[in-house]
């Protein structure tokens, strides 16, 4: 059974990619999942939210995660074990149309 994702659970994966990476437009987008429509979607949310910041390194731009970044995939863990132990249903916000994962 195919299940989407929620644009929180998606908007968590960049973010913790750029955690993990300082990943292309093109890693994320491969990695993540995500077509180039809902990768320029995210992008641009992430980075006005002050959650990434792009970078141009030699002739390639990179997404570096910020502190505030750090903080929210912090938050983001306590939310979903929160959830985990109080048995409520994981798919709680607007789905993604076009998300096929």
């Amino acid at each position: 059974m195919s299940s989407r994702r929620s644009r929180l659970e998606i908007m968590e994966k960049v973010v913790r990619l750029c955690f993990v990476l300082t990943p292309t437009k093109s890693e994320i987008m491969y990695r993540a999942k995500l077509s180039f429509r809902q990768l320029e979607e995210f992008l641009t949310t992430c980075e006005y939210s002050g959650l990434l910041k792009k970078q141009v390194k030699g002739s390639r731009v990179v997404y570096k995660i910020t502190d505030k970044g750090k903080e929210f995939l912090k938050e983001y863990r306590n939310f979903t074990n929160a959830m985990k132990e109080l048995k409520v249903a994981p798919k709680v916000y607007t789905k993604v149309s076009g998300d096929e994962s």
